[in-house]
């Protein structure tokens, strides 16, 4: 059977991943806080229940089960072990509530989530892309090169990197221009910057005889 769920489906998993496992008090303790911050603009600092590994590792594997055939195999393990290590560290439990919900907290939380967790998750998926996109390329290959998959390993390596530092920065300039945006992966693909670090990466990997 062939799974194509994109990433948005994704996101969603995310939450309802670490949502569903929840006890039963956790659950009404987190009900009650709903009730109780229902309009409100933050969460009291005594409502933030921490994530459990237990949770992390429900949401790992059904953010495997929802496969994104945009990429592959390696690069959504790669995903989904990055983005649970963050959301333990970034979301209280109460927040992952919250996250999607057609209120300013809501909409706050869907955007902390894509630019603290997906942004700085997405570089081996970017990479992939980058690399079968660089391999159908027809401009680049008329440069009738000897080892053209060692050129787009270079490019897509050295421009995917980019992400790990800079792929929170880029989301959030990204969601003030798109507030509603909610697949981050060609969002982040067709950003000018991240574009033009593409193009200086090939050039430059060309210039260095395409070396990785």
């Amino acid at each position: 059977m062939i799974r194509v769920l994109i990433l948005p489906l994704i996101l969603m998993v995310s939450v309802l991943a670490f949502v569903a496992v929840a006890t039963p008090a956790q659950a009404q303790s987190r009900a009650q806080t709903q009730t109780q911050t229902q309009g409100q603009d933050d969460l009291p600092p005594q409502t933030r229940t921490p994530i459990t590994t237990e949770r992390a590792n429900h949401y790992y594997a059904q953010c495997m089960a929802a496969d994104d055939q945009r990429m592959s195999d390696e690069a959504q393990a790669e995903l989904c072990s990055c983005t649970s290590v963050k959301m333990m560290s970034r979301f209280s439990m109460e927040e992952l509530d919250i996250i999607g919900k057609p209120t300013k907290l809501g909409r706050e939380l869907m955007h902390k989530m894509q630019a603290q967790v997906y942004g700085p998750c997405m570089q081996t998926a970017a990479q992939d892309l980058l690399f079968n996109e660089c391999m159908r390329d027809k401009k680049i290959m008329d440069f009738d090169l000897r080892d053209m998959p060692k050129l787009c390993r270079c490019m897509s390596k050295r421009s995917a990197a980019y992400l790990e530092t800079n792929g929170e920065a880029m989301m959030r300039n990204i969601l003030t221009h798109n507030p509603d945006l909610r697949d981050p992966l060609p969002a982040i693909m067709s950003s000018p910057s991240f574009r033009q670090q593409a193009s200086n990466n090939l050039f430059s990997c060309l210039r260095e005889g395409t070396s990785e």
